[in-house]
């Protein structure tokens, strides 16, 4: 399985990242420090491609973990609806819209930007989600190309001339590649062979690594702002009960880069949210203007 797939296609890969996610914040209450995930593990370490994603992907340089990796044993995976999904009608996954995958709800709001918007380009990303949304991941790069500017000679990438291979290294080539579902953000800068990778419903390694270390760093803010406010929280409470803030949470919160007046601003101005009304606030910031 390794050898196919790599660690990253191991058969209950996402379960055990889960259960890792779970175990964490309870960790580190006795530990000091959150576990890191396989995934950030992973990343981080130095193993070669081929193991990480097995040795077809490592081969061709294209992640082909989607296709050869065991079959998951999540209850999602498990029990699943793939035409509510499709529809974008399900509700155990939030009406999701995507790549291939909600097609009403992308559809309708295409419809409504396209009578309401006056903004061409506006048109034309709710177009592309909606293009995104009923195609098939074999043609998903095409639709990219479309939404970046780019010559759509999708084909072209299976018998390359060296032409069409320079291409690649100038121009409209050059510039980020954006995402449509995320109101047009920059993502990578792809080569020749990034843009082979999409022909075949898939990303290059390169590429790959890039958006699993956006997604581990993402992860990784998110629980550092939710560590962080429960400090802040806790300090706050403290403080307008015993009129003190407890020495292991200036600890704590020193540990994340904070010095003493930082943590002493933060901790007053949580106890004043927690003290005062939404009206109260507004009423205060009015009057400082």
């Amino acid at each position: 399985m390794v050898f196919s797939a790599g660690v990253f296609g191991l058969i209950g890969y996402e379960s055990a990242e889960k259960i890792l996610r779970v175990l964490s914040p309870t960790v580190e209450k006795y530990t000091g420090k959150p576990l890191p995930s396989f995934t950030e593990t992973i990343l981080t370490s130095s193993l070669p491609e081929v193991f990480k994603y097995g040795a077809p992907s490592s081969a061709l340089g294209i992640d082909l973990t989607a296709t050869l990796a065991a079959p998951g044993v999540n209850i999602g995976d498990l029990v699943s609806v793939p035409s509510l999904d499709y529809l974008g009608l399900n509700p155990l996954n939030g009406f999701a819209q995507g790549k291939g995958r909600g097609i009403i709800p992308t559809a309708y709001n295409a419809l409504i930007t396209a009578m309401a918007s006056d903004s061409s380009e506006e048109k034309k990303e709710a177009a592309v989600r909606f293009y995104s949304a009923i195609a098939p991941s074999s043609m998903q790069g095409y639709i990219e190309q479309y939404y970046n500017g780019l010559p759509t000679g999708y084909w072209q990438y299976w018998s390359p001339s060296k032409e069409f291979k320079d291409a690649h290294k100038m121009g409209g080539y050059l510039s980020v590649t954006k995402d449509p579902f995320k109101r047009g953000r920059g993502e990578v800068r792809r080569t020749f062979h990034d843009w082979f990778a999409r022909t075949m419903a898939s990303y290059s390694l390169e590429e790959k690594e890039a958006l699993k270390v956006v997604y581990v760093t993402t992860s990784l803010k998110r629980n550092l702002r939710d560590d962080i406010s429960g400090y802040l929280t806790a300090g706050a409470q403290h403080m307008m009960k015993e009129g003190f803030i407890p020495l292991y949470i200036i600890d704590r919160l020193k540990n994340y880069g904070l010095n003493f007046d930082q943590i002493y601003s933060r901790i007053t101005n949580r106890a004043d949210l927690m003290n005062t009304t939404i009206l109260d606030r507004l009423i205060k910031k009015k009057q400082t203007q």
